[in-house]
């Protein structure tokens, strides 16, 4: 194994611990976010999170009985999300989520900004702040649902890194002009 690659595998199992941190932070996020809204009055979520599910079903939902399913549906997920249970079932479960997270950008922006498009509310910035765990959830996800991919990834880039160093600089830096074929064509 060359110097490079053992290198690389070296740093493998250290991103290897991040992306279960990762996993399990937003995993105790879900968790805790979700049992909040359990109880009534203990999530600062709960209005938002009750109207914007009421919207979503076009009043098919009360919002209390949605209150009730969003919490489940999030307990659910961080536990998924911790003991890492059927990783493609739960990265599409939490991408669903995500959406229904911005939501309520687009159906109350009275309530989203005191002044579009800058002026964010509170409630604006706490949806705003999914970005951050959608794309950490992707690198994970990414990781565990491709891992062959991105281990030839990762060799053909070791590869080439390995080829860029052994390589000899050229001579000559003047650089050289070659007109194309069709260039005295389009000269006249």
């Amino acid at each position: 194994m060359s110097p490079i690659a053992a290198k690389h595998r070296h740093g493998t199992e250290k991103v290897d611990w991040a992306y279960h941190l990762v996993r399990w932070v937003v995993g105790l996020i879900y968790l805790t976010f979700g049992g909040l809204k359990f109880f009534a009055g203990a999530s600062p979520a709960e209005f938002l999170a009750g109207q914007t599910i009421h919207q979503l079903t076009l009043g098919g939902l009360s919002p209390a009985w949605s209150l009730s399913s969003l919490a489940l549906g999030e307990v659910l997920l961080g536990l998924a999300l911790i003991f890492n249970i059927a990783p493609r079932v739960t990265f599409a479960c939490f991408l669903l989520h995500m959406c229904g997270t911005f939501t309520p950008l687009f159906l109350m922006p009275e309530l989203m900004f005191r002044q579009a498009p800058w002026g964010l509310t509170l409630e604006a910035q706490y949806i705003l702040k999914n970005l951050v765990f959608t794309v950490a959830v992707a690198a994970v996800f990414t990781r565990a649902l491709f891992p062959k991919e991105l281990e030839q990834l990762s060799q053909s880039l070791a590869l080439e890194h390995t080829a860029s160093a052994t390589s000899t600089p050229p001579t000559s830096t003047a650089i050289e002009w070659v007109p194309r074929p069709n260039s005295q064509a389009r000269d006249r």
